[in-house]
Parts: C-alpha cells; sequence; structure tokens
C-alpha cells in the first residue's frame, strides 16, 4: 500500500501540480488494487491529468478488464494478453482504448514465444488503437526503431501501418494540439514519400 501517512500528502499535492501530467499504476499484476486507488484515479481525471494502468503483461484479460472498471482507465501499459479474449478486444475497440504495447520486452521475459506470434498484429487488425514502445530500454537493450523494425519484418506491417501506430502515439499524447497536428502531417508525409519511392527489401 503505497498511499500511507508519509506518502499521502505528496500524492494529494501532486494532483495540483502542473508538472504532473498523469497517474501511471505499475507493480505486480497479482498485489490487490487498494480501496483508495480508483478515487484517486478519478480525482487525477477531475483535475485534467492522463490516467493509465499496467495491465495484461503477466496477468490474463480479467486484470485489464479489472483496471478499466474500477480505476476507469482506457490507456493500458501493455495489455498484450488481452487479446485471449474476443469480448475484451471488442471493448477496447468500442471504447476507443488505447494498448502502448512492447514486442522486444515481451519476448525477452517471455509473454510471447516468438515476436512473429506477438498479437499486436492481431489487435491492430482487429481495429484497437495500439502504440509501441520500447518498456525500459536500459533492462532490454532496445531502441524504438527496433520496435517498429519488428512490426515491419517479423509481424508484416505495412509502411502505411506504421505510420498509423506512429500517428497513434501523437494522438493520444498530452501536448500542445498544433504540434501533434504537425507530427501526424510529418509522419503522414513520410510514408507518402515511401510510397512514391517504394518500401525496401526486408
Amino acid at each position: 500500500d503505497g498511499y500511507t501517512e508519509r506518502s499521502r500528502p505528496f500524492i494529494e499535492a501532486s494532483l495540483d501540480w502542473d508538472e504532473v501530467d498523469g497517474l501511471d499504476l505499475h507493480g505486480t499484476e497479482t498485489t490487490p488494487l487498494q480501496p483508495w486507488t480508483a478515487d484517486l484515479w478519478q480525482r487525477a481525471r477531475a483535475a485534467g491529468k492522463g490516467t493509465k494502468a499496467h495491465a495484461g503483461e503477466f496477468a490474463g484479460p480479467a486484470f485489464v478488464e479489472r483496471v478499466m472498471d474500477e480505476l476507469g482507465v482506457r490507456r493500458i501499459q501493455h495489455g498484450t494478453r488481452a487479446a485471449e479474449s474476443p469480448e475484451l478486444v471488442r471493448r477496447l475497440r468500442e471504447e476507443g482504448a488505447v494498448l502502448d504495447m512492447c514486442p522486444i520486452s515481451n519476448l525477452k521475459l517471455r509473454v510471447v514465444p516468438s515476436l512473429s506470434e506477438h498479437p499486436v498484429r492481431h489487435l491492430h487488425d482487429e481495429g484497437v488503437m495500439v502504440t509501441v514502445n520500447t518498456d525500459d530500454p536500459v533492462s532490454f537493450g532496445n531502441t524504438l526503431t527496433e520496435e517498429y523494425t519488428v512490426l515491419h519484418q517479423e509481424l508484416g506491417f505495412s509502411y502505411a501501418e506504421l505510420g498509423e501506430v506512429a500517428a497513434n502515439g501523437f494522438r493520444n499524447a498530452q501536448a500542445d494540439e498544433s504540434w501533434i497536428a504537425a507530427c501526424i502531417e510529418e509522419i503522414t508525409g513520410a510514408v507518402r514519400e515511401s510510397d512514391r519511392r517504394g518500401a525496401p527489401e526486408t
């Protein structure tokens, strides 16, 4: 329980800090959610903060559903095992949830048996909004470029699909709208240029 007498003033004050963009639930997915968590996540959103939760990496679809129901989050860190439940996949799509996925760390932690079997391909095809991330590059020794290479070479993502995944990250960023629009336009231009030149051999 991180909400102790010592930490409570700090946590409560953080909801008013302009420098804090939001809250993200981390830790082992087997640890029970504390009674105070849902209220804090709700008040964070009321204060204009983003809210996320780490779920569906080691724990199954039920934990993803739980953080969505109890914490009200619609941005999930990983969400890999959500693909095991067609009902949850449909819910993620219909509710516009975002999965921040990390294929390389999932492989190294044996969440998936191989990169070619990573469910990011299935989830994307099912219309779930996904982004691709490095997780912890210090621990796993990977780069964002390598993550995109995996999507292209191991999972058959076209350049246009890579652009869509990249744009998803900006569409859901907490940043100036004009900057977001400019970044998405740059991505669109890069995809258009790759189409003109033709994709290189993999």
